[in-house]
């Protein structure tokens, strides 16, 4: 069977932007509660009324990761040029403001798996390989 990899894209809606950086962070795969929900006392469904509005996109390279954030940084992970790559984004712009790569074998196709996870300090991923990775 061929697969073809899947472009890992982040789109930040303005929505999810204003809201989770302004006021409360994301700190792993489906939020600060694990359930997908914001705690935000400020979000509103009514601001999707006609449609969400795209702040900014990046091209983060290849894979499934989602994203954490804490304050106005996002970080996700991607596959560029052969290497797996963290990165840190200005989650109200999207521009870099750092990124760690390393090398690990593309396997069934290439990318991360997995979604960083912050613990207010710290930033911890998992590789495809079994490599664990915590940044600071």
């Amino acid at each position: 069977m061929n697969r073809k990899p899947i472009q890992a894209v982040v789109t930040i809606v303005f929505l999810f932007s204003a809201v989770v950086v302004s006021a409360t962070d994301w700190p792993r795969w489906r939020g600060p509660d694990r359930n997908g929900i914001t705690t935000d006392p400020a979000w509103s469904p009514a601001a999707l009324k006609g449609g969400a509005k795209v702040a900014w996109e990046k091209d983060v390279g290849e894979g499934h990761s989602s994203c954490a954030i804490q304050g106005n940084m996002l970080f996700t992970a991607g596959n560029r040029d052969g290497k797996d790559v963290i990165q840190c984004l200005n989650a109200r712009d999207g521009s870099e403001i750092w990124t760690y790569s390393y090398t690990c074998a593309p396997g069934n196709f290439a990318g991360p798996r997995a979604t960083p996870v912050l613990d207010g300090k710290n930033l911890y991923t998992f590789s495809r390989d079994a490599k664990v990775f915590c940044l600071n």
